[in-house]
C-alpha cells in the first residue's frame, strides 16, 4: 500500500470538522458519508478514524464546538453595570447567532440528528453534562440579581433557567426548523419580557 503524503496525514481534526460542518448543513446530517467528508477534506478514511471512531463522533464534536463559547457567556458579560442588563446582553447574543445563517443551518441539522438518533447511556451523559453547563452559566446571573435586590426573591431560579433555555432553544427551531426568520424586534421583545418577570414583584 502505498504511503500517504505526509501533508495529508497532518490534516487536523478542525479541519474535518469545519468540513463535516459544511457539509451537515448542506445535505443534512443523514444525507453526508464519512466517505464523502474525508472526499471533501482530501484525506484517506484511515486518516479520518486516526481522528474519529464515526460520523457521530463528529456531530458530537461540532457540538462541542458550539457549546464551548456560548456555555461560559454569562460568565463573560461581568462588566455590564447590573444583572438585568448582563441579563440583557447575554438574551441578545444568544438570539443574534440565529439572525446569522450558519446558526441557522447548525440548527436545522442538530435538529435532524436529535430527532432520529437512538439514545445511548453516553448520549444522554453527555446532554446532561450540556444543560448543566448552560445552566450554572446563566445561573450567576440570576443570583447576583436576587443578592442585590435587582431581582425578584420569589424566583424560582432552576425553574426559570429551564424556561429561558426553552426559550432561545424554541426561538432557535421556529427560525430555522419552521424558517419563520428571527429580527431584531423579536429579540428586543424577548429580552423585554425576560427581565421584566424578573424585577416583577409581587
Amino acid at each position: 500500500m502505498p504511503k500517504l503524503d505526509p501533508e495529508k496525514w497532518s490534516t487536523n481534526r478542525d479541519e474535518i470538522v469545519a468540513v463535516a460542518f459544511k457539509l451537515f448543513a448542506q445535505k443534512g446530517y443523514s444525507r453526508v458519508s464519512v466517505n464523502e467528508i474525508i472526499k471533501e477534506v482530501g484525506i484517506s478514511k484511515g486518516c479520518f478514524y486516526t481522528y474519529f471512531a464515526s460520523k457521530q463522533e463528529v456531530f458530537f464534536a461540532i457540538v462541542e464546538n458550539s457549546d464551548s463559547s456560548k456555555a461560559t457567556l454569562a460568565t463573560k458579560l461581568i462588566s455590564a453595570p447590573s444583572p438585568s442588563q448582563r441579563m440583557a446582553e447575554y438574551i441578545g447574543i444568544r438570539l443574534s447567532n440565529f439572525l446569522n445563517e450558519n446558526h441557522v443551518q447548525w440548527v436545522k441539522f442538530a435538529s435532524e440528528f436529535w430527532a432520529t438518533v437512538d439514545f445511548t447511556d453516553e448520549m444522554t451523559v453527555l446532554n446532561q453534562k450540556r444543560y448543566l453547563a448552560f445552566s450554572e452559566d446563566i445561573k450567576g446571573i440570576i443570583e447576583d440579581g436576587i443578592k442585590l435586590g435587582h431581582f425578584k426573591k420569589t424566583l424560582k431560579v432552576d425553574a426559570f433557567i429551564y424556561v429561558l433555555i426553552c426559550l432561545i432553544n424554541g426561538v432557535a427551531n421556529i427560525a430555522a426548523v419552521m424558517q419563520h426568520p428571527l429580527d431584531e424586534e423579536k429579540i428586543e421583545v424577548a429580552i423585554d419580557m425576560v427581565n421584566n418577570y424578573l424585577m416583577e414583584s409581587f
